[in-house]
């Protein structure tokens, strides 16, 4: 004898049991109540729900920074004290908004699922020599539980940057430095590179001749700062306090070090260039002389006496 169950309004446990005296049996004995211990199911129309904890939404990576295997959680909410348990986990992976990972390539025009090992704690092999290039990729984490109820899902969209920044420009504030521009913050120096760059790896300014170093320098106190050019965080300028130093440095160079991107790439070595100079020496009078060291009055009238 089948019964059909329907009308549940949430999850929960279901439990079928038959009432003594209900049935009888072809002599007209009635039935006893049922004492079975597998009368109950599980009912679970709730969705699983999975976490993606490597790669982190919204970060960059490169080769070495990249952590594998992809990682996260999962795990079927208890209802009424009950829930079916998470059955399986899978992932997908989308190059940019092409195609999908199909097992050893992006080779599949349409979204492509593949088994995560695990279910509450789960992994997907991905090394990073299965990136073809840099740019934008999704993993998309799919939860079903033994119910067979599967969830919307997380995506995590990150950047894989291989490439090495580059300094596109440097420019000095002025071109000559003199007795005028002494003062606080009178100096600076821009740097722009090709790309966002982790802003807390300070790049270095290295001046030559070293106008800005020993122990009389006539650019101090340098304080530095990130702004944008042409995206975040790509512009980083020094700016100097300037002292008369009485000097006359032609030609000045500026060299730009140390400077990485949000990937942990480092950057690419800049060839300095001739940017400045420095003029805050003060003029000296070399001789003096006249063109008569005796006024007579043969002299007397005109323009008849220079000195120079």
């Amino acid at each position: 004898y089948n019964a059909a169950a329907s009308g549940m309004s949430s999850d929960g446990t279901v439990v079928g049991t038959i009432a003594a005296g209900v049935a009888h049996d072809g002599a007209g004995n009635p039935n006893v109540a049922s004492t079975s211990v597998d009368n109950q199911v599980t009912y679970d129309a709730t969705d699983p729900v999975s976490t993606i904890d490597d790669p982190e939404h919204g970060e960059v990576y490169n080769a070495a920074s990249w952590t594998d295997p992809i990682a996260g959680g999962a795990n079927d909410p208890l209802v009424s004290g009950t829930s079916s348990g998470v059955e399986k986990v899978e992932v997908s992976i989308q190059q940019g908004s092409g195609n999908w990972w199909g097992g050893s390539s992006f080779d599949q025009a349409t979204e492509q699922f593949l088994d995560a090992t695990g279910t509450t704690g789960w992994t997907l092999a991905f090394p990073a020599s299965n990136f073809p290039s840099d740019g934008l990729y999704t993993v998309h984490a799919r939860a079903t539980d033994v119910a067979g109820n599967v969830e919307s899902s997380p995506t995590a969209t990150f950047t894989y940057d291989t490439t090495d920044p580059t300094v596109v420009s440097v420019a000095p504030s002025r071109v000559l430095v003199s007795d005028d521009d002494v003062g606080a913050d009178e100096f600076a120096v821009t740097a722009v590179f090709s790309e966002t760059m982790d802003t807390g790896s300070t790049p270095g300014l290295v001046f030559d001749p070293d106008v800005a170093g020993g122990a009389t320098p006539t650019l101090s106190n340098g304080s530095g700062s990130w702004s944008a050019t042409a995206v975040a965080n790509d512009t980083y300028t020094v700016v100097y306090d300037v002292a008369d130093q009485n000097v006359d440095v032609r030609d000045i160079t500026i060299d730009v070090t140390g400077g990485e991107d949000l990937a942990g790439n480092d950057q690419q070595d800049y060839t300095p260039q001739s940017e400045f100079s420095i003029d805050t020496l003060n003029p000296a009078v070399l001789s003096v002389t006249v063109n008569d060291t005796l006024l007579a009055d043969a002299d007397v009238g005109a323009w008849q006496f220079q000195v120079t």
